[in-house]
């Protein structure tokens, strides 16, 4: 499943979701060690909304959440501070401690947040 945009994000998002339908054993693995529905909200150039369901489907798409669900957390920064976050671990606390990533919901889940980044590596 391709989101069909060129921009660093979406094909992050793309490789997240190539892992995810690539092999149900993973599938099933990245749910029971991430269980959770993360949406972003990536704003700036390149940004855009996509969600992540470690959840249930393993799905991944634009849009907060898939039809009917709600996300348990949602991240809010901008687009090139996301692809800081992917590359690199350690930045997603630095840019929540510095004001510049915004969780809403379950913020525990952003303690597994870097396991969901890691399947779009």
């Amino acid at each position: 499943m391709s989101l069909a945009t060129d921009l660093p994000s979406t094909q992050i998002f793309d490789r997240i979701a190539q892992k995810l339908d690539g092999s149900d054993s993973a599938k099933q693995q990245a749910i029971k060690d991430i269980n959770g529905l993360y949406a972003f909200k990536l704003t700036g150039d390149g940004g855009g909304e996509w969600f992540v369901d470690a959840k249930e489907s393993g799905q991944v798409g634009k849009g907060l959440a898939p039809e009917d669900k709600n996300p348990d957390a949602t991240m809010t920064l901008a687009a090139e501070d996301f692809q800081k976050a992917v590359d690199d671990k350690t930045a997603i606390m630095q840019l929540f401690f510095g004001g510049k990533l915004e969780v809403t919901g379950n913020q525990m889940l952003m303690t597994k947040v870097d396991k969901v980044f890691a399947l779009g590596k």
